[in-house]
This record gives structure tokens, sequence and C-alpha cells, in this order.
């Protein structure tokens, strides 16, 4: 349920949206998890931006609220544990699963509705555990791939669920974000897609030479100002070798589009290894003048990818030593178990 009360916030000081006026709705929720009630509401509830207001030319953009996560992929690089049994998005990491972690960050950015994006092997068991229609302020969608074509396959898969005309977020289902405070990434990426009425936004997060060839990596226009929290791109290269790269940023699994590139990622043939790349279609639109804007993660604000066993150990053990109740007693085992790691580590090195 929306109520009909809103309010209104002059965004000023180092936000990275200065002269843009911020228009919140109020939203109620059967929701006993929901904590965030303001004064004078009745029971669960929140603010939810859904439009700005430039200062200069006085249009009324709305924020997307909208979110396709693409999670069909077959999660061979975490196997057994995914071999026939679990979805790798449906592993724990911590004492909450990873599609949890993803809603629970999207609700606090002010997303209200999600498109799953699955294959038909795990539609059963996604579906079960989310639900149908609406939960805690969400809206649950379920799309099929049903052949493992690429991203921009996985995003086309989603269009029926797609209106026409509105912008929507993209968060990759094998990638979950350790912040102070959930969604914050996607916020700022949101509000500053809307600001900028951009066509592409990204996050992105600063990659080792060694690495770079791994990822998308932008281009920005110029250096970073420092009373703002993004930068302009006119470019973005697919897994560039560390000579070609045009710059050390690379596409963080969260990304904001206009409407349009539905119909360019329609009109882009697949690659040599005939998956249709995300990638492509957003150079596309960056190159035909559309705007473009990444907003860098912040030092605290850290990507954990869920693709091989050796970062889904990490994530896991991260999460878990951020438990309330859970997490100062690991953190003592671990620190008495570090004698006996070390030990191991040697012997192995001497074998």
């Amino acid at each position: 349920m929306v109520e009909q009360l809103f309010r209104k916030q002059q965004v000023t000081g180092s936000n990275p949206v200065v002269g843009f006026r911020l228009y919140y709705v109020l939203e109620s929720y059967v929701d006993k998890d929901c904590q965030d009630a303001p004064m004078g509401s009745d029971g669960p509830a929140r603010w939810r931006p859904f439009a700005m207001l430039t200062s200069s030319s006085h249009e009324v953009v709305p924020v997307p609220s909208v979110c396709v996560v693409p999670a069909a992929g077959l999660g061979t690089r975490l196997r057994p544990l995914t071999a026939g049994v679990l979805p790798k998005e449906m592993l724990p990491v911590g004492r909450k699963l990873a599609l949890e972690h993803i809603v629970d960050e999207l609700s606090a950015a002010g997303i209200t509705r999600i498109i799953f994006v699955l294959s038909p092997a795990k539609e059963e068991i996604i579906r079960r555990h989310f639900g149908d229609g609406d939960a805690g302020g969400i809206h649950f969608v379920y799309a099929l791939q049903p052949e493992m074509r690429g991203l921009g396959d996985a995003i086309l898969c989603a269009r029926p669920f797609l209106e026409d005309s509105v912008a929507f977020a993209i968060a990759l289902g094998d990638a979950v974000f350790e912040e102070p405070s959930p969604g914050t990434l996607m916020r700022r990426l949101l509000q500053t897609f809307t600001a900028e009425q951009a066509a592409v936004g990204l996050a992105v997060q600063r990659v080792d030479k060694e690495r770079i060839s791994r990822y998308g990596v932008v281009r920005p226009t110029q250096e970073q100002q420092a009373d703002k929290d993004f930068l302009h791109i006119d470019d973005i290269v697919e897994k560039p070798s560390p000579e070609e790269a045009p710059s050390d940023l690379a596409a963080a699994a969260r990304y904001v589009v206009g409407a349009e590139a539905l119909g360019i990622l329609e009109r882009t043939p697949p690659a040599k290894n005939g998956e249709v790349q995300l990638t492509d279609a957003l150079r596309t639109m960056l190159h035909s003048g559309g705007a473009g804007v990444a907003t860098p993660l912040r030092s605290r604000e850290i990507r954990h990818d869920l693709g091989g066993l050796d970062s889904y150990f990490k994530a896991f053990v991260t999460f878990a030593l951020r438990d309330p109740d859970y997490g100062g007693d690991l953190r003592g085992w671990l620190e008495a178990r570090r004698n006996d790691v070390d030990a191991v580590v040697e012997e192995r090195a001497g074998e």
C-alpha cells in the first residue's frame, strides 16, 4: 500500500546530485522486519525517493524503481556445492542467502520491483523461497533464460516485464556488496543516473593491471572532481588487454540503463563465443551520444564475487564476522586457530 503522503528534500553540500531536489513517497507495509517507520506513521514504513526535480530545467524525472537480477548461470566454478543441488545465488553468505543480501540492498536503495532471470532448473527453488507477488515492499517477478547466451540475452528475457519507456537497474546475482549501510552504492548510482539524465550508469571499482582483462573497463572524460561522487564516461571496453585498457576503472556488477537499451540489445550481434554482451550494447549507447556516468565504490564498499570457491569462502567469512550475534565468537575462534593454520601451511609448503 502506498499512502498519499510525500516530502521533498533539497540536495546540497557534497552530495553527487547537487542542484536537484529529491521527492519521496511514504510507503507502508505489513512487514514485521521493517524498522524504518517515520514519526507519526502507522506501522512499518519507509520514505522512498521516487522523483527528482532539476533546479535548472525544473523537469521532474522519475528515479528508476525496477531492477533485473540475472541469476541463470550454471555455477560450474562452485561445484560440487552447486552440482545439481543448489543455485550459487542461494548459497549462504554469513547468516543470509546471497540473493537475500541482494534483495535487502535493492530494497534499501528504493527498488520496488525485482525481475529474477533464471534457468528452468533454478526457477522452482528460488520462486518457492521468495514467492510470487509482493513481500516486504518488493514485487517479485520471474523470467526464464532457457539457454546461457550471455548477460545481454538475460536482460532481453526480462523484456516482457519491463516498460518500453522506463529506465531500469541491473544487479548481477552472483555479487554481493559489503557496505556500511545496505543499498548506499545502488542508491547513489540511481540518483546520479537520474540527476545527470544519463543513458548508461554503472558502479565501478579500481582494478590492478594484472586483472583488468577480466572486466569491462570504462573511459572517463575527466578526472573525478572533489565535490562530485561520480565520473562522466564516453566508452566501455569489454575485457581489454592491460595495454589497451582506457583506465583502471572496471564495471562492478551494478548498472542502470535507459529503456532504449532493450532495442539496442535486440540489434546487438552475438560475440565470438555466441553470447550477447551487455557491454557491447552499452558501448553502442555511449557512441551514439548517450550520456554515461560511473559511480566509484567508496573505501568501505567492497564487492564480493561469488563465482568461485576462493572468493565465496572470503565472502562467507567476511559477512559471518559482521554478524551481531556470532561475529565476535567467530573472530576469537579464528585467532585461536591461527597458529594451527600457519603450521599446516608451512607443512604443505615443505612437501
